[in-house]
């Protein structure tokens, strides 16, 4: 009897979790169309996805693991680096003396 009463317990609970998963995804899912409708209608795009697009750009520097200026820095220094071959006079210094 206490086996029969702990199946119908966990039946019962498993479909009271499942009616409270499906009635927030249909919540959920009709909040995004009537969001779309909205903005289909008024021509504007909602502020939260203005926001969200303004943080995904700003952090586009950040991608690499560095910060933004360290790549232009970067790009600065190796712009001046020339690849020659150094060897020392001798005639010149000995002039000199």
């Amino acid at each position: 009897m206490t086996d029969l009463l702990r199946r119908l317990m966990r039946i019962w609970i498993f479909a009271l979790f499942g009616a409270i998963f499906l009635m927030l995804l249909l919540v959920g899912g009709l909040g995004m169309l009537v969001l779309m409708v909205w903005s289909l209608v008024t021509g504007k795009r909602p502020v939260a996805f203005v926001h969200f697009s303004n943080i995904l750009r700003a952090s586009q520097g950040f991608r690499d693991g560095r910060w933004p200026s360290a790549g232009a820095h970067r790009q600065d220094a190796n712009a001046n680096v020339v690849d020659v071959q150094a060897h020392e006079v001798r005639s010149t210094l000995e002039d000199r003396r």
